[in-house]
């Protein structure tokens, strides 16, 4: 048995959290390497490291979490990139209002609002993004 064909028996919400995992890992990974090697704004960065990150995503996404999926790729990815870039600022806007406003520790604040999101996301893409088709 090949490591995908064991992956993929995992539960779905496993293959999620590993996905999700991978591509916050690419996601940092690049914000890192483009201000530090590459002299990019962090604002910036971000942004780009957003796009690399999406693309690891959504395609772990697809080819494993929803793999059953019917869904036609090009349909996927137009919903899929929706549902990463609203989950996207809806984070930054929670992470600022718990800091700014809430005066929140970013070290408190930033695993509660990740799992929220993660919750939502994994949600709205199974229910919306990643559907099956009837």
């Amino acid at each position: 048995m090949t490591i995908v064909h064991w992956i993929r028996k995992l539960p779905q919400i496993s293959l999620f959290v590993i996905v999700g995992g991978g591509a916050a890992t690419v996601h940092l990974l690049s914000v890192f390497l483009l201000v530090e090697l590459l002299i990019f704004p962090a604002l910036l960065a971000n942004i780009l490291a957003f796009l690399i990150a999406f693309c690891f995503s959504f395609l772990g996404q697809r080819y494993l979490t929803f793999s059953s999926s019917s869904q036609a790729f090009f349909y996927s990815l137009v919903r899929y990139f929706l549902v990463s870039a609203c989950s996207f600022v809806f984070n930054e806007a929670m992470f600022y209002i718990a800091i700014y406003h809430l005066h929140v520790s970013y070290f408190i604040a930033l695993p509660i609002i990740v799992l929220l999101v993660a919750i939502g996301t994994f949600v709205v893409s199974k229910r919306w993004a990643f559907k099956l088709s009837k």
